[in-house]
């Protein structure tokens, strides 16, 4: 969450994290978008999850500590990991917007 509130009111620990995740979206392999509040809801806001694929036909999802292999949730979880990224904002336009509440973070 990029505008969540900060611990003990100080914002200099969230504008760290912001200015780390800057830092780290800067690597040629990493690709950090961020999904805009007024997406609506999507599977993400369920929690964390990860889809694990192997093959064509073989996947694992795991969500809540558990692994999970049938296969109409790989498909929806699949699936839901699509359509978040139509939602997400391009990668620079990501980092463009770290870099502005960190910004504006700092102004107070």
């Amino acid at each position: 969450m990029l505008r969540r509130l900060p611990l003990h009111d100080d914002d200099s620990v969230l504008v760290d994290q912001i200015e780390h995740a800057v830092e780290f979206a800067q690597r040629p392999y990493t690709d950090v978008r961020i999904v805009p509040f007024n997406a609506g809801h999507h599977v993400g806001w369920e929690g964390a999850f990860t889809v694990l694929e192997f093959g064509a036909d073989d996947g694992i999802l795991h969500k809540g500590g558990q692994l999970l292999e049938e296969p109409e949730l790989i498909t929806a979880y699949t699936e839901g990991l699509r359509a978040l990224a139509g939602m997400a904002l391009p990668h620079e336009a990501s980092i463009d917007l770290m870099r502005q509440v960190a910004a504006e973070l700092k102004r107070g």
